[in-house]
């Protein structure tokens, strides 16, 4: 079993169906955007990287996540190196990005819901993990390729709020200690969900539930997903104190 990375819970889990469809929409978003692409842009969200070096490092992730479906061991899939048979120019890379896309995307709707799949952190079991984790995957990425190509547009409410509970199961392993502890408070508020993190001297929690203490963060679902990930929100979240939100940026990276 996957270690559990912190005290955290998930409020819920979203139907890996629902998943695999948001994975699928996700990654038609990338292609797009792409699309309309030099492939040359500048990545913001991972510095040294362009759009042709996120559509090979997307493409890769995805075979690699779909191994880990059809190994169904115990450990992860081997990592050869799978960029190396990425095209060279732009258009055709687009292409094999979209074909592995595809691959997994078909790879997990035909997969035994009840098979072993290795996992990297604790979720969901067997294929379910991998189909909530590309999603997300995804959503992230097509984000960065939206906002290189000029075009943002917004994520799906539900699905935020699913990514920002997996997120949270990252945080308290994230997060620095602090003395004496940090409250943070995330409000979704257009959902109306809510997250408690608490950084302490020996442990960081994460629970669902309001606080009036600590910072408080609060926006749209969509804008405090991107926001939590270091990606640049359609609207940026009202945050009451910035500086203490600066140790959360400059530690909560994946």
């Amino acid at each position: 079993m996957p270690p559990t990375l912190g005290r955290h819970r998930d409020h819920g889990l979203m139907d890996p169906a629902t998943h695999v469809d948001h994975l699928e929409a996700e990654g038609a978003r990338v292609v797009a955007a792409a699309s309309r692409c030099t492939g040359q842009e500048a990545v913001a969200a991972c510095p040294g990287w362009d759009v042709d070096q996120l559509l090979r490092h997307l493409a890769t992730v995805h075979e690699w996540s779909r191994r880990a479906v059809v190994g169904g061991g115990a450990k992860p899939p081997p990592r050869r190196p799978l960029e190396a048979d990425a095209p060279a120019d732009h258009t055709s890379l687009v292409a094999w990005y979209a074909e592995l896309h595809r691959r997994l995307v078909d790879e997990l709707r035909d997969a035994d819901p009840d098979a072993a799949c290795w996992q990297m952190w604790s979720g969901p079991d067997g294929p379910a993990y991998w189909a909530r984790r590309q999603a997300h995957e995804t959503a992230v990425h097509r984000i960065d390729v939206e906002i290189a190509a000029d075009r943002p547009t917004p994520l799906d409410a539900g699905l935020a709020v699913d990514g920002i509970d997996e997120l949270m199961m990252l945080v308290p392993r994230l997060l620095p200690v602090t003395e004496p502890h940090t409250v943070y408070h995330l409000l979704a508020t257009d959902t109306g969900d809510s997250w408690r993190v608490v950084a302490g001297p020996e442990l960081t929690t994460v629970e669902r539930g309001h606080s009036a203490e600590g910072v408080q963060v609060s926006g749209s679902a969509a804008d405090l997903y991107a926001f939590c990930w270091n990606r640049r929100p359609g609207t940026t979240p009202v945050v009451s104190d910035p500086s203490q939100w600066e140790v959360w940026r400059g530690s909560v990276q994946v």
